[in-house]
């Protein structure tokens, strides 16, 4: 088992979560801001992991390209893609980095940000 894989299942023994400050008036819900995501994963630097998160373009498309760093070198990578209704107008822009990095974030640290409702 690498070092990285060895210090996230460490991390992840501890029970982190992310708090949800965001609220949702429309559906009455809650959910987890990009900074709630953000707080807990620096939780992992206990561990010896950090993060970066960078927007990245290929021929057609723009990402936020997330980088797990692990103390000894070793590093995990993802990206997810940006999506926006208006590419020209940097406040969605803008929405769209912020919501591409929440769940790209979120998504390689397996931390859940919302609300379960599936039973709803």
């Amino acid at each position: 088992m690498s070092e990285l894989a060895k210090s996230l299942a460490a991390w992840q023994s501890s029970l982190p979560s992310a708090a949800m400050s965001g609220k949702n008036p429309h559906y009455k819900s809650r959910f987890s801001t990009l900074q709630d995501i953000v707080d807990c994963a620096r939780s992992a630097t206990a561990h010896g992991i950090c993060f970066t998160q960078e927007v990245d373009f290929d021929e057609a498309r723009m990402f936020v390209r997330t980088v797990m760093h692990h103390a000894s070198g070793e590093r995990r990578e993802s990206r997810c893609p940006i999506i926006s209704r208006d590419a020209s107008d940097p406040q969605k822009m803008g929405s769209a980095i912020t919501y591409a990095k929440r769940y790209g974030l979120q998504a390689m640290f397996g931390i859940p940000a919302d609300e379960d409702d599936d039973g709803n």
